[in-house]
């Protein structure tokens, strides 16, 4: 058995960009145990429909987080995924995005501050979205949409190469912008 190495890298916390795309968009059946991988890293891109595209979510400057978690259920060992970003300003653009997409089974891309790009819900267990928000009482509260997208699947997260998962040229779709800077990801949108 191989050996764990001293971390000696950059490692730097937060997500940088999440895209999202309800299960009905796929082109076909997706589940990550039936792509070509190898140590966890999928290598073949995740197609949609003609005419669809990612939603690229314009979440608050370091509010994204992905927390996992293994878990023992009497149905066997399963992995929890929790997403949960803030957008910013309760608005009519931003309330009929989410509410468009909060009843839909979703799968999402999570691209991390390291560059490490995840895929997250499939077309057996998809992600939910979880919805809460205000406009706070006082003048320096937060008015915000807090998301979280959530699910459960009996097995672990798979990695992508950023390239395979959304290759340069795929369409996406800004859906609402939070005025943080996404320059960085001009090569993949």
């Amino acid at each position: 058995m191989a050996s764990l190495g001293i971390f000696t890298g950059v490692n730097v916390g937060g997500l940088k960009a999440l895209l999202v795309c309800k299960k009905s968009e796929l082109l076909s059946y997706y589940e990550p145990w039936h792509r070509k991988r190898e140590n966890f890293i999928i290598s073949e891109a995740i197609a949609l429909k003609p005419g669809k595209s990612w939603a690229f979510v314009g979440f608050a400057y370091e509010s994204a987080n992905h927390d996992f978690e293994r878990k023992e259920t009497s149905l066997g060992v399963l992995h929890a995924d929790r997403v949960s970003f803030a957008v910013p300003k309760v608005s009519p653009e931003v309330h009929t995005w989410l509410y468009n997409y909060v009843d839909e089974p979703l799968i999402a891309v999570l691209i991390d501050k390291n560059d490490t790009a995840v895929v997250i819900g499939s077309s057996n267990f998809p992600l939910r979205m979880k919805v809460r928000g205000g406009t706070g009482k006082k003048f320096s509260d937060n008015n915000q949409y807090l998301i979280d997208l959530i699910g459960e699947k009996p097995y672990m997260d798979q990695f992508y190469l950023m390239s395979e998962v959304v290759p340069p040229g795929t369409p996406t779709r800004k859906v609402f912008d939070s005025g943080y800077d996404y320059g960085y990801l001009r090569t993949w949108l």
